[in-house]
């Protein structure tokens, strides 16, 4: 019993599964068992988020964190990170060199892109790409050909450093060459955050964290034309198949500040709706970190248990926080199961059949 959901989310399935099978072979239609599922389903998820109670409240949050990993002090480390970075920040998990277990907070940012390519991966286990002390090209053209990357690369060469491409459009044959050089650790391609004028609003913000510039097509930049300082820099870059995470960027601490106070200023007068919200989420960015849990064990195997454990923690936490707590063991649910005889009773046939197998 995991205290998180899991075991409850397992029964459930398996109960509707068996009650299905059962259903049709008494003759019940597949299609009306699973249209009356889900309005069960809805029905269900409306009655939950109304009795959730908001998880606020370091105290709260550890709780959740303490059942979900099944150990105090593991559940006590996932809720440190979850205060120390917020909502908004990254929370990543990596191999201690020790046997303890250690909570590692750094600046950094993270966006939901992850690299083009999964020959790029470093990390076949946890089919992640990672890149160490890279050199970042940010820009907006589109690199149709490999010749447009040969400065880039250059630089980066010379200097013993991998390289981060964030571009809006890289064509197959610059990704295959990329990978023919050196394979995976070498070049990395993302493309970036966003949208439209939101999507130069956040590669703006990533060249400020990174200390880099964006080589922008309205005002004329040439990727031929590019110096080491228009390359941004990070500690580490870390990517699954969709995130990103920046970590340390080699920005200055005051640019970052001045632009972060911009975005204060323009989310106090903007109107409550999407661009509030956007503002928000870059005010976070600009203001959030990562925080690294480092996973101590004797043994490999004992790490990766950890690790899982960690993981587990963070998602409950995450729920909790976005979504709120209920009673556990199943008592919500049982607590709303009399909800589903009033759908069932407005609905006919099978319908209602699949209603009740909820």
């Amino acid at each position: 019993v995991a205290g998180d959901g899991t075991t409850t989310a397992i029964v459930l399935a398996n109960a509707l599964i068996q009650g299905g099978i059962e259903a049709n072979e008494r003759g019940a239609k597949s299609v009306d068992l699973c249209k009356g599922i889900e309005l069960a389903v809805k029905a269900v998820v409306v009655a939950l988020k109304a009795s959730a109670k908001p998880a606020k409240g370091n105290g709260i949050l550890a709780s959740v964190a303490n059942i979900a990993a099944t150990d105090a002090r593991l559940g006590a480390l996932v809720a440190e990170a979850h205060q120390r970075v917020g909502a908004e920040g990254v929370i990543t998990t990596d191999f201690s060199v020790t046997t303890e277990t250690t909570l590692d907070v750094v600046e950094g940012m993270s966006f939901d892109r992850g690299y083009l390519s999964h020959h790029m991966v470093t990390d076949q286990e946890k089919m992640e790409a990672v890149l160490e002390r890279p050199y970042i090209l940010m820009t907006d053209l589109k690199i149709k050909e490999p010749k447009a990357l040969e400065t880039a690369r250059r630089i980066a060469d010379e200097a013993g450093r991998p390289l981060l491409i964030v571009s809006e459009e890289v064509s197959p044959e610059v990704v295959v060459t990329l990978l023919g050089k050196q394979g995976p650790g070498k070049y990395l391609v993302v493309h970036p955050p966003e949208y439209g004028h939101w999507r130069k609003a956040m590669m703006e913000d990533l060249a400020i964290i990174t200390g880099g510039k964006v080589i922008a097509r309205d005002l004329g930049g040439r990727l031929e034309d590019i110096t080491a300082e228009d390359l941004g820099t990070a500690d580490r870059v870390k990517t699954s198949s969709s995130y990103t995470s920046i970590i340390r960027g080699g920005g200055d601490h005051d640019a970052i500040a001045s632009r972060r106070a911009q975005v204060q200023r323009q989310y106090e007068v903007a109107p409550p709706n999407i661009e509030q919200d956007k503002l928000r989420e870059r005010l976070a960015k600009l203001s959030g970190g990562t925080a690294i849990l480092y996973a101590g064990g004797v043994t490999p195997v004992e790490q990766k248990r950890t690790i899982q454990l960690i993981e587990d923690s963070l998602n409950a936490v995450r729920a909790a926080s976005e979504e709120g707590v209920v009673a556990g063991g199943g008592s919500a649910l049982a607590q709303i199961a009399p909800l589903l005889d009033k759908v069932a009773t407005s609905v006919d046939g099978d319908v209602a059949e699949g209603v009740r197998l909820v």
